[in-house]
Parts: structure tokens; sequence; C-alpha cells
């Protein structure tokens, strides 16, 4: 697997342990070990080549386009590809493919190729040229949750580094995704630049794509970021070709400070609406913005209180003006702040993916491609506890209709690695996230991963789940108080499900095929531990508390 060479054996699978999670000693008891042996399901990937990751990408025409292919085997490998179109080249020592796209639209099918002292191996990826990106859900890292606003140029160069030390970047993982902090004054002409911390925000971006990595930042539709640093508001223009100047290939747009704007903004739709309560709206709304927006965890006793004190004034007032009007109010504030920016992104030259970070404001997987999205937050920010993440993924229901190729539901980052969950847990979030189609961005530090998270963040067969071309969020099928079964159609008349048990003791799940119209000769495969099921009528699992399996199924051929 590529495992980066750790202090002593024993310590690596003793971290990995939760029992053993910071802040404890780490412990080499020879039972916690063996515990975390046991708790990697994912066997190691063969010596030969193997060929991973997603078969198809979007690009627009005549754009900058860069391509790593993620393989697994033992170094050095080389590659080669058929079918590049013009203005593509191949690196044969690195796998990165690199150039230009076409001018003309159409899908290019490349057939790569990639061989070491043990054997070959070959796949074919589909370069569609069109007018959409992200055409399965991103992967790759991003600093917030780990680091939050303690971030460098240094630590992100390293933690590029470690995604292609690890192995990581050999299963499919690509972007390198800058959160807030790295802004830093505008030039005297308006141009944005980075802070002392960021003194060569190309140098970084150069960095990067020397890897066959992509280059990921943040900003912020307001005046202010969440961090208190500089937005790109009444900027987005400048910012978008500051941005495509740097080779940025993913933009993280966050509401943050915008919620002062939005209010406003409402009160002053509002007001027209409620002419007599014009100057209470306005006055209220200029009350809430700071303190809405105030950063201080916890907010002091007698804020909070004075928040809920106009919440309730608000509604009352607002109870006048019928929900779909006040519903249509915030969804058009929202698609003016993110439309600016995707629009400025459209015309800076350069293909760059657009996450909109907006918690689910105005129920934005309803209009996010409107603005030129690709991705959206559904939920507040996750942390690395199971009931937050239970939250999460239960708000997720009924979202899958919104969800397709280049228009991703984000149910926020990865906690795995982070330190607080147990291994069935962190088993768990990534079976949840792959039948989710969620985009697949790392939280953790990467240059402090254990075997047991790289095992479960590098699991090729659970991750083509999650990069299926046909791109198909899965959904809820049948829920009991604990147990519960996902299912998601995969290309090739194929079908994922998902078994979880959200309860506190092992629970046995069982799933009929017939449930889905699949006749009982269908074919059952467990994808964390690859290997195909015995013939049954049913397919059962004990799943362990707070646990999730996965497998996929794959129906005889139809008779000559």
């Amino acid at each position: 697997m590529n495992f980066r060479p750790l202090l002593h054996p024993l310590l690596a699978f003793a971290l990995a342990c939760p029992l053993a999670a910071a802040p404890a000693p780490v412990s080499t008891d020879p039972t916690v070990v063996a515990a975390c042996l046991a708790a990697i399901r994912t066997p190691a990937p063969p010596a030969t080549p193997r060929i991973n990751g997603t078969r198809v990408v979007g690009a627009r025409p005549e754009k900058p386009f860069l391509y790593r292919i993620p393989t697994t085997g033992e170094r050095p490998l080389r590659w080669s590809a058929g079918g590049l179109p013009r203005g593509l080249k191949l690196d044969p020592a690195t796998g990165i493919i690199r150039g230009v796209t076409p001018a003309k639209q159409g899908t290019y099918t490349l057939r790569l190729r990639a061989s070491n002292a043990l054997g070959k191996t070959s796949a074919e990826l589909d370069l569609v040229v069109g007018d959409t990106l992200a055409l399965t859900p991103p992967m790759g890292w991003n600093n917030y949750n780990a680091f939050r606003l303690r971030i460098s140029d240094s630590l992100i160069r390293a933690q590029a580094d470690a995604m292609v030390s690890s192995g990581l970047a050999d299963h499919g993982y690509a972007y390198v995704n800058v959160d807030d902090a790295w802004e830093g004054v505008r030039a005297a002409d308006g141009t944005i630049q980075g802070n002392e911390r960021f003194p060569d925000m190309p140098g970084l971006g150069a960095h990067l794509h020397s890897h066959g990595l992509k280059f990921g930042i943040y900003s912020s539709p307001g005046f202010e970021t969440c961090g208190g640093f500089l937005g790109s508001l009444h900027y987005e223009e400048q910012d978008a070709r500051a941005f495509a100047s740097w080779g940025v290939d993913y933009l993280k747009y966050d509401w943050c400070s915008y919620i002062i704007d939005a209010g406003r903004l409402a009160a002053d739709r509002h007001a027209e609406l409620l002419p007599a309560h014009a100057d209470r709206l306005r006055s209220l709304a200029a009350e809430y913005g700071p303190m809405r927006n105030d950063r201080r965890r916890p907010r002091p006793p007698e804020m909070s209180a004075r928040m809920k004190e106009i919440e309730t004034e608000q509604k009352e007032i607002l109870s006048a003006i019928p929900g779909e009007t006040l519903a249509a109010i915030e969804r058009d504030i929202a698609i003016d702040a993110y439309g600016a920016m995707g629009r400025a992104l459209r015309a800076s030259g350069r293909d760059v993916v657009y996450s909109l970070c907006s918690y689910g404001f105005a129920r934005v997987w309803e209009w996010g491609p409107e603005v030129g999205a690709n991705l959206w937050r559904t939920t507040q920010d996750i942390t690395p506890r199971w009931a937050p993440i239970l939250s999460i993924i239960n708000r997720q229901k009924g979202l899958e209709k919104w969800a397709g190729p280049g228009r991703w539901n984000d149910p926020d980052m990865l906690e795995i690695g982070n330190g607080q969950l147990t291994p069935d847990e962190m088993h768990m979030q990534m079976t949840q996230w792959c039948i989710l189609a969620a985009p697949l961005l790392l939280g953790n530090d990467l240059t402090k991963l254990d075997p047991l998270v790289l095992s479960i963040l590098t699991n090729d067969e659970v991750i083509a789940v999650n990069q299926d071309r046909l791109g198909r969020q899965g959904w809820l099928l049948r829920q009991t108080d604990a147990a519960g079964l996902y299912v998601k159609p995969l290309s090739g008349e194929r079908w994922a499900v998902a078994f979880f048990n959200r309860g506190e003791t092992p629970l046995e799940i069982s799933f009929d095929p017939a449930e889905l119209k699949l006749p009982a000769s269908t074919a059952a495969r467990d994808l964390w531990r690859h290997r195909d099921l015995p013939a049954s009528p049913k397919i059962t699992f004990t799943v362990a508390p707070h646990g999730a399996e996965l497998v996929s199924l794959t129906s005889p051929a139809p008779s000559p």
C-alpha cells in the first residue's frame, strides 16, 4: 500500500486504534495491537501495476489540462497512452498528462497503460470535452479540519508531498485545497495577494502541479472570510483572474460574513412588502448581522439571548408574508452572490471546480448549477464524533434527485484519521460518503497517517462506488430503529448496497436482491474485503455498532 515509513510498526498499529487515540499515551500492548490489526479490512494492492480512480473526466475546450494516472504497484512504473488528442502529452516516467484540451467538443477515449518489472495493465479513460466539470465527485484534501487557520506555504507543500509519498495520489486523490487564512492585502490596483505565510501563490500552484496534483483555494462572497481575512465582494472578476494566473483548479466559496449583507438585502426586500414595519425590520437586521457573524464560541450568553429575541420578533413580523415568497427572496439573494463569482470563474480562462460552502442555505441543491457550481454544502460543519456525523447523514435523505455528474451534494469533509472515531465509525463514514456520491475530501494530517487510516482511505473497490461514471447518489431503501440499507445504481446495470448499524450492539442485517427486482442468481461481492460472497438467497452481515458493510451486485448476463 506504499505505507510511509513510521517510527516503529507496533506504534503504527497502536496509533490506528481508538483505544490509544490522542491525547492518551501510545500503547504497545499486544492486545491493542492485535485489535488494530483485526480492524484492517482492505487487502494490500498487488505489486503488479493496477490503474485506479475514475474512468471519466470532464474539461472545457481549449483549457489547461492536468491528470495524474493513479496507479499502484511496485516502483519504478512506466506509463503510455493511446488516443491522446493533439495538445496533450504524457510523461512516461511520472504518468502525468498535461497540455491544452482540444477545441472540438466530444468524448476522447484514452487507452492508458502501466507496467513494471512484474507485469503490465491497461484501462480506458474517457475525456469528455464539453461544458461540465467534476463528472465524478472531487477527491482530495482540505486543511481546515486538522489545522484550522494555522497554515502556511510550507505546511501545504508538506501535505501535498505526503499525498504522493503515502500512496494516496495512487488511488485518485488529487486536489490540495488551501482553506481560509492565506489572504493578505490588495495591491494598489486591487489585486489580491497572499499574506506573509503565503508569499508565492504561483509557486505553490506550480509545486502542486509538478506532482500532478490540483490547486484549491478559498474565498467568500462577503467583505470578509470566516477567519476575518479579505473576501471577494466587488472583486469577483479580479480575484478569479488572479486565481487563474496562479493555476487554481478549485474554489471553495464560503457564505460566512455575507450573512450581514444578505440580512440587510433581505430586510430591504421585506420592507418593500411590509412598509409599516420597514424601519423595524432594517434595525433588527443591522443588529443581528454582526452578532450572527461573531466568531466567539461559545457566544456570550447575553448575545445568544438577544439573538433569540430578534429571531422571534422577525418571525412574528414576517408571518404576514407567504412562506414561498420568503424562500424566493433568500434564493434570489444567494444566487446573486454566488452567481457573480460563477460568471467570473467561467471568464477566467481556466477550468475551476466551483464549491459553494453555503451550509444548505436557501435549498442550494435546487439552484447550485444555475450559478455554475459543481458541489454545495448541505449542512453545517462536520466534527469527528459519531452523533454529528449521524446527523449529517440523516440530512441527506431526499437530496439524491439533485445530484449527478457535475453537481454534487457535499456533506463536508471526511474525519477519518482525526482521532475521535472508532475503526467501525471510520469505515462507516467512508461507506456512507461513497454510497452518497459525496466529494471525498480528506480532513486529516497527511504527514501522520497510519496503516488503518490508509487502508480505509485507499480501498479502490469502495472508492469505485463513489467514482462510478453513472453519477447517481444512493438513497435509503429501508430502515428500522438501528438498521439501515442504502442502495446506489452503478454503471453496467450493477448496484451497490450498504448495510448500516446505528445502534450500540452488533446487529444482523439481511438483504434480498429481489428488493431491487434482481434475480436470485445475482453475484455479490464484499467490497471492503475484496471477496466474492457465496451464492445465497439473501446477503447477511453482522454489522458492528456504528458500523457499515458494502457490497456490489451484478446480475448474470442474459442468455443469447
